[in-house]
């Protein structure tokens, strides 16, 4: 991951994601319990030889949307 936000994520890769593409994944916030995650990606581009590549979150439960919410609102200034 290299960053996040309320409505998705960014992620590096060795490997190229497609546009249009899905990721599911288990993910972590700190000491929460991992929680899956479906990300449909948005944009990809190639940076220093890494792939990056933009997803919106989709489906989020309430409770995973607070825990991704509280730790983009406590890392916003950092």
């Amino acid at each position: 991951m290299c960053d996040i936000s309320e409505a998705g994520i960014c992620v590096r890769s060795n490997f190229f994601i497609p546009n249009e593409s899905f990721l599911s994944f288990y993910f972590r916030i700190e000491d929460n319990i991992p929680f899956r995650v479906l990300v449909k990606i948005v944009w990809t581009k190639v940076e220093d030889g890494e792939y990056i590549a933009g997803g919106e979150f989709i489906a989020l439960k309430s409770e995973e949307m607070m825990i991704i919410r509280d730790y983009v609102n406590k890392h916003k200034n950092n």
